[in-house]
């Protein structure tokens, strides 16, 4: 009776051992996964921001619509452009109208907007030294364009910030995939450490050092396996979510990124559990006796 308790005591502590290091894992490769999708996620963030900055294209007072119509026509051939739309200058005077909250032409007698064709550039080729090329091209072969304007500090900026945030998450990347393995390595340690009396015995009594490890090795990819499979459906789970609150960033488009940062953290859980538990208990097999205690 009193063995039957025994095993079942130990039974009950090895399972609340293997689910503390279920959980460990599970955070710790989240985590990974979260920064990882952050990192083949910046380009296209920064490129979702840059497509939302407008170039203006005003044309003279006396252009007529087929001028408009004709250069219109011609920029959808452009691959370079995410989208155009024209403006006119009642719609103007709404648009206006809507953001100062008074028809500011009530009181000037006339209406001092011009017609325009509001274009975004895609962001992966928008840098400010393509679309200065771009708008001196339209400047000079269309002289019934009176101006080109769009936020070139804002671009300049946002290429500066972005580059700076790839660095960074770079760097950061490195340090927390070192911390992940050191994390994990560490959880399985102090696991097997607690089985180390059971490993020395086995050996005294003539089982070889492959028949010790293999199912302490075993336990632990079956471990890194469902830890892994586990972070990658919270993963997967807050992708989705986010991506169904804003739709405009698009996180599920390229779908080969999300399956490439899944891969790599299922890959990076499987394999730092098999690794740390070889070494580990290769660690303990190597020992002599007296060092057990």
């Amino acid at each position: 009776m009193k063995s039957t308790n025994y095993d079942n005591i130990n039974k009950n502590r090895l399972r609340s051992n293997l689910f503390s290091i279920f959980i460990i894992i599970s955070s710790v490769l989240f985590l990974l996964g979260l920064l990882s999708l952050i990192f083949v996620k910046t380009n296209s963030i920064g490129n979702y921001f840059k497509e939302q900055v407008v170039i203006g294209i005003y044309f003279e007072e006396d252009t007529n619509d087929i001028q408009i119509k004709q250069l219109e026509k011609l920029l959808t051939l452009n691959q370079n452009l995410a989208a155009i739309s024209y403006v006119s200058k009642d719609d103007a005077v709404e648009i206006f109208t809507q953001e100062i909250g008074e028809d500011f032409t009530t009181f000037l007698g006339y209406n001092p907007l011009l017609s325009s064709l509001n274009i975004n550039y895609k962001g992966e080729e928008f840098d400010t030294e393509t679309v200065d090329d771009f708008i001196l091209g339209l400047k000079n072969n269309y002289d019934f364009i009176e101006s080109v304007e769009y936020d070139k500090p804002l671009i300049d900026l946002l290429n500066s910030n972005f580059k700076k945030i790839g660095i960074w998450v770079v760097a950061l990347g490195i340090v927390f995939l070192i911390i992940c393995y050191l994390l994990i390595n560490n959880s399985i340690k102090l696991s097997i450490y607690s089985k180390r009396h059971i490993i020395k015995t086995m050996q005294l009594v003539g089982a070889t050092k492959k028949f010790i490890r293999f199912p302490f090795i075993i336990t632990y990819f079956k471990l890194g396996l469902l830890s892994s499979v586990f972070s990658m459906s919270l993963l997967f789970i807050l992708i989705y979510q986010i991506n169904n609150r804003f739709k405009e960033l698009e996180l599920l488009k390229d779908s080969n990124d999300i399956i490439i940062v899944l891969i790599f953290t299922l890959i990076f859980g499987v394999l730092t559990s098999v690794i740390s538990s070889y070494f580990v208990t290769q660690k303990y097999l190597n020992l002599k006796t007296s060092e057990h205690l």
